[in-house]
C-alpha cells in the first residue's frame, strides 16, 4: 500500500517522531483516509498515546475500531 509511506512521511515532515508515528500507526490511522469522521475526543485520545509513546511503552487504544 503506498499511501501508508506517504501518510508516514508526512507525519516526519511535520515533525512527528518514530515513535508517535507507530503509535499513530498501531491505533490504525495508516492513511489520511482513517482520519475521516474522527471526532474531537477522539483526536484527543489519540494525542494522549502520541504522548505516552514518548521513552514509554506504548499503549494501543483501538478507538478507531
Amino acid at each position: 500500500m503506498a499511501a501508508q509511506p506517504a501518510f508516514n512521511a508526512t507525519l516526519t515532515r511535520i515533525g512527528f517522531n518514530n515513535d508517535a508515528i507507530a503509535a499513530i500507526n498501531l491505533n490504525q490511522i495508516m492513511t489520511s483516509e482513517s482520519l475521516i469522521g474522527m471526532t474531537k475526543d477522539d483526536v484527543e485520545q489519540l494525542m494522549k498515546v502520541i504522548y505516552s509513546s514518548q521513552g514509554q511503552p506504548v499503549i494501543v487504544m483501538p478507538f478507531m475500531a
